[in-house]
């Protein structure tokens, strides 16, 4: 019988997309996954002053979600936030499932590598609550696919521009994602230069394409905020981010040591532990990452508040003073932190590898299908034994793909990481943000498993030709 041709096979996988998102929307329907929750910052959202520019560039919070919410919640209402996030996820999941074509993947390893995605953590666990952990993650699997399409050999001065533009609402969405800034033009040069071995003169044009692409966009912003307020950056909320881990340390023997401006905004912290609940001491990592939103939300922001009124520039600055000053005074226990946070982000990798719904569709389309070739083996095809750890003793399409999807997921995984350890605690939703793309990889790897890819299938046509003439 003959097979269908690679145009006719892209339609089959398209229709399969779409089936694959109908199936997505009405689980995350059917098991409750659209019934809005309320995290403790989410007013910081929804309540965003949006009255003059002061209000806009000075707050805690970029723009970029409060605008998502207000455009939401003015045409649809609140209770359509939910599914409004995860709309969004799936126009990146298209867009990244275009950056793996543009990789030249077979049809059937881009939609194995995409639809686990339709479930991911972003929109099963995150989707329901108004933060923004759930459209930063959409926004950088987006920016990550116009990546992928931008060094493709179809390349256009258009999917720079997206990456561009995806990169800044990212960041504007959620400014944990400001390691995309450096990340794309270091994944540039190493897929170009040391993976893929391209001329330079290519790999000189992608890196420069790809650093003006994310450092424009972002230095317009910053230098539209500038205008507006006299600050040239991004957003005034570092400080709030490592005084959760730093400040849980400061006692009363500590207020003493530090400068005169700090210490009566570490007494008011003091003093409000006492009105969070389940209060505990510093003594292990489980207490620590526990108390770390009550430690930021329950008693910095509002001891800071206390004291420096609604200037969220002069909060921000105390408070990045007091977390560094309690960091020189507890560098052992934040060293300690730095070893268990490390340990405990790998560990949530793991399970998110195995246990995500992604993974388990993934794995589950496996079974099926082993379970499937134990009984008709004929009407199956096994692809020639590919060595996934080194890809480059394999020529075939297979070497290509495995170097983006790795590549990709591994530099994710580093630079992410290594942010969220330094100064978050490895909690569910910053880990989802950490390996948004491996629900992606092991898709693939099921899709390499089943062995669809159309250099096999060329393969073992030629072979079966060749035995009957």
């Amino acid at each position: 019988m003959k097979r269908p041709d690679d145009q006719y096979l892209r339609r089959i996988c398209n229709l399969l997309l779409v089936i694959a998102i109908v199936c997505s929307g009405i689980l995350h329907w059917g098991t409750g996954r659209w019934e809005v929750e309320i995290q403790p910052d989410s007013d910081s959202y929804l309540a965003f002053d949006w009255s003059s520019s002061d209000t806009i560039f000075r707050g805690i919070r970029t723009p970029g979600y409060p605008l998502f919410l207000r455009a939401i919640v003015g045409f649809f209402g609140t209770e359509w936030i939910p599914a409004a996030h995860w709309l969004v996820l799936v126009g990146a999941v298209i867009v990244w499932r275009h950056g793996l074509l543009a990789q030249d993947f077979h049809p059937f390893s881009a939609l194995c590598a995409s639809v686990p995605m339709l479930f991911s953590p972003a929109t099963w666990e995150l989707g329901a609550s108004i933060a923004s952990d759930s459209l930063g993650i959409a926004c950088c699997i987006a920016t990550l696919g116009w990546f992928l399409a931008a060094l493709g050999p179809r390349s256009s001065m258009a999917s720079w521009g997206l990456v561009g533009a995806t990169t800044l609402a990212s960041i504007l969405v959620r400014p944990a994602y400001l390691f995309l800034l450096p990340l794309l033009p270091v994944l540039a040069c190493w897929l170009t230069l040391v993976v893929w071995k391209l001329p330079r003169k290519m790999v000189l044009r992608n890196v420069a394409a790809a650093s003006l692409a994310v450092c424009v966009p972002f230095l317009g912003y910053c230098g539209v905020r500038a205008a507006a307020v006299g600050e040239f950056g991004l957003v005034s909320f570092a400080g709030y981010n490592l005084v959760g881990i730093t400040g849980q340390w400061i006692s009363d023997e500590d207020v003493p040591k530090l400068d005169g401006a700090s210490q009566e905004l570490a007494r008011q912290m003091i003093l409000r532990r006492t009105d969070v609940e389940d209060y505990a001491p510093p003594d292990d990592y489980e207490t620590m990452a526990r108390l770390y939103n009550a430690t930021v939300w329950g008693t910095a922001a509002p001891a800071a508040e206390a004291i420096y009124g609604e200037d969220a520039e002069a909060s921000n600055a105390a408070l990045r003073n007091l977390a560094l000053q309690s960091l020189s005074m507890h560098p052992w226990n934040y060293i300690d932190w730095l070893i268990q946070n490390t340990k405990h982000l790998l560990d949530q990798l793991l399970r998110q590898a195995l246990s995500s719904w992604g993974a388990r569709f993934a794995l589950l389309g496996l079974a099926c299908f082993l379970v499937l070739q134990a009984i008709t083996p004929s009407a199956w095809m096994w692809p020639r034994t590919v060595n996934l750890w080194l890809p480059s003793l394999s020529n075939n399409n297979w070497t290509r793909e495995w170097s983006v999807i790795w590549w990709v997921t591994i530099s994710l995984i580093c630079a992410k990481g290594l942010l969220v350890v330094l100064v978050e605690p490895a909690l569910g939703r910053y880990v989802a943000a950490v390996g948004c793309t491996v629900p992606s990889l092991v898709g693939w790897t099921a899709s390499l498993l089943i062995g669809v890819s159309s250099n096999n299938v060329s393969r073992n046509e030629v072979s079966s030709g060749a035995g009957s003439s």
